[in-house]
């Protein structure tokens, strides 16, 4: 489940990045919605099988990794934006779309 709803995660943020070519109008918007849509039921794939992974494979200390992994959460809502915001500026509306997509895949 992890696995399968990361590589969806990443193909939909990728996919997203092209939407720069699609036709305006409510064309436009209706796949905006099913790609966004398509990509938070594959993120809480992976968050949810993930809190199932960590208390699998530390038993003893699952509130220790599981903070460990909401720091981190945290952590990269204030990184992104900023580093998003610099990749955009550099490669315009696609590039950080693709570059995250990529590297989850």
């Amino acid at each position: 489940m992890f696995i399968s709803g990361a590589s969806c995660s990443g193909f939909a943020a990728i996919t997203f990045g092209f939407m720069v070519y699609s036709q305006p109008g409510t064309t436009f918007i209706v796949l905006c919605l099913a790609i966004r849509a398509f990509q938070g039921a594959c993120s809480s794939a992976t968050n949810t099988s993930l809190f199932a992974i960590t208390a699998k494979e530390f038993p003893d200390r699952v509130s220790s990794m599981v903070g460990i992994y909401e720091s981190t959460a945290g952590l990269s809502f204030i990184v992104g934006p900023v580093l998003g915001g610099a990749i955009y500026q550099f490669g315009g509306f696609s590039l950080p779309l693709h570059i995250v997509g990529g590297s989850i895949l």
